[in-house]
């Protein structure tokens, strides 16, 4: 029997993300900069972005309003629509972290892998590094990738990569998880709408 945490890991999604494909060396650079300490192993791509430290504050912040809200539930209430706009603030601010490199695309994504149209090839079990923002999420995942597959794509002349996460951290696969479980409720939401619109406007849908 898969264990719980192994099935979320395979959930797969169709999605549209901010990303960046670099070479595992350009990455490095970046994870540096980001965090002051040198390290040349593609292995250690993970970071911690001023997004992940948030997200360390915000979830300790949601526990202490959780533990208020029975005690005090207007001032709860009053903190919680503050955190909200500063979290709307924030995101905004770290949406700045995007480059010029980052390009909006659709993507096949879960906490294994990513797929996605490239114009560049890669040779499959070559090495490259994937930095990506996800949609209404406001952290910046850097890592690195095995290319698992390359297929020309004669319609666009571009190449549809099919990737395998290689050193994944934790917290990352944790958020890329949630993430994933967020916007698969939000899409089949939204196609229970979509058909429940579609049998009201069709007249013989009751016949």
């Amino acid at each position: 029997m898969i264990p719980t945490h192994e099935k979320r890991r395979f959930v797969r999604i169709n999605d549209r993300i901010m990303l960046a494909v670099r070479t595992i060396a350009e990455a490095e650079k970046i994870r540096q900069q980001q965090k002051g300490s040198p390290n040349t192993s593609h292995q250690n791509l993970a970071t911690k972005t001023l997004g992940h430290q948030l997200k360390e504050i915000d979830d300790q912040l949601k526990l202490a309003l959780f533990q208020l809200a029975d005690k005090m539930p207007k001032t709860a209430a009053t903190i919680s629509l503050l955190h909200k706009k500063v979290d709307l603030i924030t995101h905004h601010i770290l949406r700045n972290e995007i480059s010029e490199e980052h390009k909006e695309v659709d993507v096949s994504l879960s906490a294994v892998g990513l797929g996605f149209s490239h114009h560049q090839p890669y040779n499959p079990e070559s090495h490259i590094a994937l930095d990506i923002m996800l949609s209404h999420n406001p952290y910046r995942i850097i890592t690195a990738s095995r290319v698992v597959s390359c297929t020309a794509n004669i319609d666009d002349n571009n190449y549809y990569l099919r990737t395998e996460f290689m050193n994944l951290s934790d917290e990352d696969e944790e958020i890329v998880i949630q993430h994933v479980l967020m916007q698969q409720t939000r899409q089949l939401k939204q196609q229970r709408l979509d058909r429940e619109s579609s049998d009201e406007s069709d007249p013989n849908s009751n016949i």
